[in-house]
């Protein structure tokens, strides 16, 4: 573990493209090996992709046009927040004092050791968070429909419009897409390189 890893909890590995953080208002462009810190906001160009670890426990890409909050990156509580985009994450089977959760605008997925994909995208201007499993077990809370919670397992999926007016929760097989786009979750280095 490298010494600035342990003290701030979250660094970019790789970087391919141009990646920025919004920290304290201003705009700055990323590198490897800088480090990412709580309220960054880290936004991906089209075509950019950035890996980051989180306390040699958590690996998370950032997909191109994508914008991803740390919302906080102590080992105890790392929390990654959606707020556009798709993040593929890779998770160690994490200590038992140890949490990991992605937040959206309409869910918060509770994770302990796995691969998931967590994707926000707008479908005729209604913000739906989409998750899918390619390994272990994550439990969403769909904050809209008062907390209820779903337990998604290997190769399964769950749709989450932003409001409850709008369809409901959809529990369905993970596509054939998402599956294939899951793998490189296996790419994703969990320790800061």
């Amino acid at each position: 573990t490298s010494v600035a890893c342990a003290a701030e909890g979250c660094i970019v590995n790789r970087l391919t493209g141009k990646a920025q953080v919004m920290r304290e208002g201003l705009l700055i462009d990323l590198r490897e090996k800088d480090l990412l810190k709580k309220n960054d906001h880290i936004l991906t160009e089209a075509g950019a992709v950035l890996d980051m670890s989180l306390n040699d426990l958590a690996g998370a890409r950032i997909l191109p046009q994508s914008e991803v909050e740390v919302t906080d990156s102590k080992s105890d509580n790392m929390v990654l927040n959606v707020v556009k985009g798709n993040l593929i994450v890779n998770l160690k089977p994490l200590p038992s004092d140890s949490n990991f959760h992605v937040e959206t605008p309409t869910a918060v997925a509770t994770v302990r050791g796995t691969q998931f994909w967590g994707r926000l995208e707008e479908n005729s201007g209604i913000p739906v968070t989409t998750f899918a499993v390619r390994q272990g077990l994550v439990d969403i809370m769909y904050k809209v429909n008062f907390g209820h919670i779903y337990s998604l397992g290997p190769g399964h999926a769950l749709d989450l419009p932003k409001s409850s007016t709008e369809t409901a929760a959809t529990l369905r097989k993970a596509l054939p897409e998402e599956l294939k786009a899951m793998e490189q979750a296996d790419a994703i280095p969990t320790e800061a390189a």
